[in-house]
């Protein structure tokens, strides 16, 4: 099944809202999980089974155990809505996320395909600067609509925008006809992109690479939380809307870049049928440990480097200079000390042991594919070929 799926369900967002009217505003309750969120978080109880405790379900309790509140029963519409679904319901709760709140990434290993249980979101309130991550990418939901989300990928939310956010989320037992949804789902809805979270913070990231003086600022703040705070602060005083949990995420630097020598490569992905090189920023840093995965451990805990990445396709690195020599060594040799001596020499850069370069030469079958532009060939690795050293 699909990580997400719009399915071919649609509500009245006036009857939505005109229900959710209905109820008073002191029937919110903050959310049991307070180290989840930021700012104000809530819910309402719809359906319910006897071992739930407050807005929390265990999901463990049978389908036929879960039966409606006084809260349903003060709202004809979402009590309709209900039945349109052609499957057992269990929980069902409206959850509020306030102006300016964020929901810290998080999985729900309960819900998915293989536990049987799924949850579906109606957005009875929402506004464009609603952002809801799965699996690092933006689903955009708007009000009425019906969505399948797979929650046990990892998912966040956060409410930039000034108003609040309503969901009716609904659980409910996986069977063929929501099966069926699924899979024919609708094409996602057309959401305009306002400049806001990861889109405002991959704008950040071309003035933090762009001005020497900001990034000099950001790589001297050593502590990670406060290196969060201190981006969406400096994003701020330059009209840029992110959060916290933004930086956490982590951005990849797409543009070309002038400091090329502050940056090394030093993994390669295999990703949407091509392979890819990631860069690690090192500011000017020299690989002093004994080993390349040293130094790249190192670069990583800094916040800054673990914050700003940077990803480009292998035909963008041809012309490359090759290696100026290559040291084939045998346990216990003395290679490790030669190494580090060279390291010495000014202008010498030595990468010992460098995981990529090892995953080639230790590759037991190499799939050969020609890459237009590079002017070569590249192997991907597969696996371990036995006897090497």
């Amino acid at each position: 099944m699909p990580e997400s799926a719009r399915l071919a369900l649609w509500f009245d967002t006036r009857r939505l809202q005109s229900d959710l009217q209905r109820l008073a505003s002191g029937a919110w309750t903050p959310h049991f999980n307070a180290g989840f969120f930021e700012g104000d978080w809530s819910g309402i109880v719809l359906r319910a089974s006897p071992s739930d405790s407050g807005l929390y379900s265990s999901g463990a309790s049978a389908a036929e155990a879960y039966v409606g509140t006084e809260a349903l029963e003060a709202c004809p519409y979402f009590q309709e809505v209900l039945k349109s679904f052609k499957c057992p319901l269990k929980s069902v709760r409206l959850l509020r996320l306030a102006a300016g709140s964020i929901i810290r990434e998080h999985t729900d290993s309960s819900l998915g395909e293989e536990g049987g249980d799924v949850r579906l979101h109606v957005p009875v309130v929402t506004n464009p600067q609603v952002e809801f991550y799965l699996a690092g990418k933006r689903v955009a939901m708007q009000a009425g609509e019906c969505w399948y989300l797979d929650l046990s990928l990892p998912h966040r939310v956060q409410n930039l925008g000034e108003s609040e956010r309503v969901h009716l989320v609904i659980d409910c037992v996986l069977n063929d006809w929501l099966r069926g949804l699924i899979r024919n789902s609708l094409p996602e809805s057309g959401v305009e992109a306002v400049n806001t979270g990861a889109k405002a913070l991959q704008q950040f990231a071309q003035l933090v690479f762009d001005d020497a003086r900001l990034r000099i600022a950001l790589r001297g703040v050593g502590d990670r939380e406060e290196f969060f705070r201190e981006t969406v602060r400096r994003g701020k005083e330059r009209g840029l809307l992110f959060t916290t949990e933004d930086v956490r995420s982590g951005v990849v630097v797409q543009q070309a870049l002038d400091q090329e020598e502050d940056w090394i490569p030093y993994r390669g992905v295999w990703e949407q049928q091509r392979p890819w090189i990631d860069w690690c920023y090192l500011g000017g840093a020299r690989f002093t440990e004994p080993f390349f995965q040293d130094s790249i451990s190192s670069a990583l805990r800094r916040p800054f480097s673990a914050a700003f990445l940077r990803r480009t396709a292998i035909e963008e690195q041809a012309g490359w200079p090759d290696p100026a020599g290559l040291i084939f060594h045998m346990s216990r040799c003395g290679s490790t000390l030669v190494a580090q001596m060279l390291k010495t020499l000014s202008g010498v850069t030595v990468f010992s042991e460098a995981p990529p370069v090892d995953a080639v030469v230790r590759a037991e079958t190499n799939v050969r594919q020609h890459v237009d532009g590079c002017g070569g060939w590249y192997e991907r690795s597969v696996g371990p070929r036995k006897g090497i050293s």
